[in-house]
């Protein structure tokens, strides 16, 4: 999964997850060393037309930067708001997708709602890769403007990457 995912022409990969296999895969197996967001303050020195990897709830190797608590979910806005910022640019400036958490998330609806209310919010499709998503789920997110690729286990994740390359192929030709 992390090989095809890299293999994506996406710059930007945000996930809640905080181990290291999706840059590790990178750099091993694609040759590609992406830049690693842990914390908001980093956003403004890393250039984003580079592949990078935002890490919105922090990383393994950096204990403060985790978001595990009812607390730090709490005070998610207010303590990350570069964080907050870079997503809801991104939402509407980029092709985004979405990988390593449920898009029932109360931190990443409040965002992703503020984002296109506040936005443009035609410009770009977003997608995700989501188990266990039914129709309405999926109707509902996709008139917000953000596909869900449904997988309901390993196998499916090839044909949903494929599905990705083939949306982004049509969009350069």
């Amino acid at each position: 999964l992390h090989t095809l995912i890299g293999r994506l022409p996406v710059k930007t990969i945000l996930t809640t997850n905080y181990d290291k296999l999706l840059e590790a895969t990178f750099r091993r197996e694609l040759n590609n060393d992406p830049a690693v967001i842990v914390y908001p303050e980093q956003l403004g020195y890393i250039d984003p037309s580079e592949v990078r990897i935002v890490k919105l709830h922090g990383d393994i190797d950096h204990p403060s930067s985790l978001v595990l608590t009812r607390t730090d979910y709490s005070q998610f806005h207010r303590r990350r708001q570069d964080f907050v910022r870079e997503l809801q640019l991104s939402v509407n400036d980029h092709t985004m997708l979405f990988i390593g958490f449920g898009l029932r998330d109360l931190n990443f609806r409040r965002i992703y709602d503020d984002a296109r209310q506040l936005y443009d919010s035609t410009k770009h499709t977003a997608y995700a890769l989501m188990t266990a998503a039914n129709g309405v789920e999926r109707g509902l997110w996709e008139r917000d403007g953000l596909i869900i690729l449904s997988v309901d286990g390993h196998d499916d994740i090839p044909a949903a990457v494929r599905h990705l390359e083939q949306a982004a192929a049509r969009r350069v030709s």
